[in-house]
């Protein structure tokens, strides 16, 4: 047990220490800076604000994620695997499961943020004895959902039925991306911590169906309508993951009354869209501005690696990995998920008729999404503080610091009540 000294000490090193601008960690549930922190061997966590217990079930889920990680490094490759589908048969699966020493998470109440510095080296360095857990880790699958009008949209699947308790899980993507950018690591760790997990491709991106004749995937309404048509294929009320514009297609259906168990925004659009950020960002960032609005217009991030970094990842991200999710995103087909200008006559959504649990999740260098427009998110849904993930960009389900969004979303998901 660490002492209220040491506490204390370790606060005076965070307010001392300038590229330390948060609170820390020092194992007890102290709080710095107004900002609850909760230890458990990994820092930075956010576990007392997403709900958890004590620290030793904190311990435990931990090692539980982490031997998830390790057993998702090692997904068997029976079907169609995605990494086949997508990225060729060459795909090395080894690179998922980092050690992972540190974890960087935190609530962004008070606009605070986390160095990627621990406070306290001393005591980041206790472990707990690895979890010996059973790998088991359900195949990604492909398979195709036919729409009533005929559409078919990819669907990536990790199949569980070990725990009938949770709720399935249903990952919804954003612009210029599709069901693949979750296969890479968030389906085989949510399964491998028991969890159904899916995602889709809306219409006209990866293998999805594209209208015909039409550059306009759908409207709002229209993507909403198809994920409700592809979650009532799962059996229960799912858990609805969406990311960037994938998000504000939750937004649409948390203001409809359909059954869901929750939802989480991960760098979600805000329910009045992204015209705001952008005038924000013309101010506050303007050359990057200028050149994320080039990037969009242009898609010039499809043959610009440097450019498909500052859009969507963080310098973190190693090179060949970018390399990988933009061919991807290249190959993911020219159809525009949304008509921005048809949009604003849907926005800003309504707010929310059916109270269920809401989880939003920011990224501390995404170049997309801003600080302003997650907690906004956060206000307009009525949940709790947004998480922000220190060191990432945009893509948080594919950057370096993917293992912190998959821990902090399973960490809310340990508070979903079960189901019967």
């Amino acid at each position: 047990m660490v002492s209220a000294a040491a506490c204390l000490l370790c606060a005076i090193a965070c307010v001392n220490d300038p590229h330390v601008r948060a609170s820390c960690i020092c194992g007890e549930g102290s709080q710095h800076s107004g900002t609850q922190t909760v230890g458990g061997g990994r820092l930075h966590r956010c576990d007392a604000q997403l709900g958890r217990g004590t620290s030793d079930t904190r311990g435990a889920a931990t090692q539980r994620r982490d031997a998830a990680a390790r057993c998702a490094a090692q997904a068997p490759g029976k079907g169609v695997h995605w990494s086949h589908a997508i990225f060729g048969a060459g795909s090395d699966r080894s690179r998922v499961a980092p050690s992972h020493n540190m974890r960087h998470i935190m609530s962004s109440s008070a606009a605070s943020w986390v160095s990627h510095r621990p406070c306290c080296p001393r005591l980041a360095r206790t472990r707990r004895p690895a979890a010996r857990v059973a790998c088991s880790v359900s195949p990604v699958t492909r398979s195709f959902h036919v729409l009533p009008d005929g559409t078919k949209l990819e669907v990536l699947h990790a199949h569980n039925a070990r725990n009938v308790s949770r709720p399935p899980l249903l990952f919804i993507h954003g612009s210029y991306h599709g069901a693949w950018c979750y296969a890479e690591h968030f389906l085989p760790f949510f399964s491998a911590l028991g969890y159904d997990a899916a995602a889709l491709s809306l219409r006209g991106h990866a293998g999805s169906d594209a209208p015909a004749g039409d550059a306009v995937a759908g409207t709002l309404r229209s993507h909403a309508e198809d994920v409700l048509s592809v979650a009532a294929t799962l059996g229960r009320s799912p858990v609805l993951v969406g990311h960037s514009f994938g998000g504000l297609v939750v937004q649409q259906l948390l203001q409809k009354d359909v059954n869901i168990a929750g939802a989480a925004l991960l760098c979600s659009v805000p329910p009045e869209g992204n015209g705001g950020i952008a005038k924000r960002m013309m101010f506050s960032r303007p050359g990057q501005a200028m050149r994320v609005t080039y990037a969009f217009i242009s898609r010039a991030f499809e043959t610009d690696a440097a450019l498909c970094r500052d859009t969507f990842f963080s310098p973190s991200l190693p090179e060949a990995e970018l390399r990988r999710f933009q061919a991807a995103i290249a190959r993911n087909g020219k159809t525009r998920l949304l008509d921005l200008r048809q949009l604003n006559n849907d926005l800003p959504v309504p707010r929310p008729k059916k109270k269920v649990p809401v989880l939003v999740i920011g990224a501390e260098l995404d170049a997309v999404v801003d600080a302003q427009a997650v907690g906004d998110t956060a206000a307009w849904v009525g949940a709790q503080p947004p998480v922000v993930i220190a060191g990432c960009g945009h893509d948080a389900m594919l950057d370096a610091a993917w293992r912190d969004t998959a821990d902090a979303l399973a960490a809310w998901l340990d508070t979903i009540p079960t189901q019967q």
